[in-house]
């Protein structure tokens, strides 16, 4: 499952993804995650990749450090 790190006070979209959006069309995978700073970035983002739409979850890093040390 592939990760991007982006811990910036500044919010993320798929453009600030443009390297996760690569690595899923390269490794045909449908969903990716982005660890992020901010607690409002907490929600799904489309991209589009050639012709298929990819999913991202951007979860704050907090939430994400609880959910993988389970």
């Amino acid at each position: 499952m592939p990760f991007d790190l982006k811990y910036q006070d500044t919010a993320i979209g798929p453009k600030k993804l443009k390297g996760l959006c690569l690595f899923l069309e390269q490794k045909d995978l449908q969903y990716g995650y982005a660890i992020t700073r901010r607690w409002d970035d907490f929600r799904v983002l489309d991209a589009w990749s050639g012709e298929s739409e990819r999913k991202m979850l951007a979860i704050p890093a907090p939430l994400a450090c609880y959910w993988l040390s389970s």
